[in-house]
């Protein structure tokens, strides 16, 4: 009896935690275009990525000069994919302390 009630509880616990979904933002992009700095805003956490690279289940699938393609194959009754395109900030503003 025990065990079923601690399976159930366990059960409860673990399908109604919430999954983490990563908040990515573009450090950088070289020169060449071949590699990307992405960088989780959340948790600071920086992957550098090449095309084909997996960060959290979303695939790098195209680094241009200012902006990154990243998709995610999503499961239901129909598979399909997220496309996001992640767009390196054009100008950052400083504003001294004083």
């Amino acid at each position: 009896m025990y065990r079923i009630i601690l399976i159930t509880i366990m059960s409860i616990l673990i399908s109604t935690q919430s999954a983490y979904a990563l908040n990515l933002n573009i450090k950088s992009i070289s020169e060449d275009h071949e590699e990307a700095i992405l960088m989780d805003r959340d948790t600071s956490y920086e992957w550098v990525v090449t095309e084909g690279d997996d960060v959290g289940g979303w695939i790098v699938t195209k680094i241009n000069k200012d902006n990154v393609l990243i998709k995610k194959e999503a499961e239901g009754e129909i598979t399909y994919d997220i496309v996001r395109k992640l767009t390196l900030p054009k100008k950052i503003n400083v504003t001294p302390v004083q």
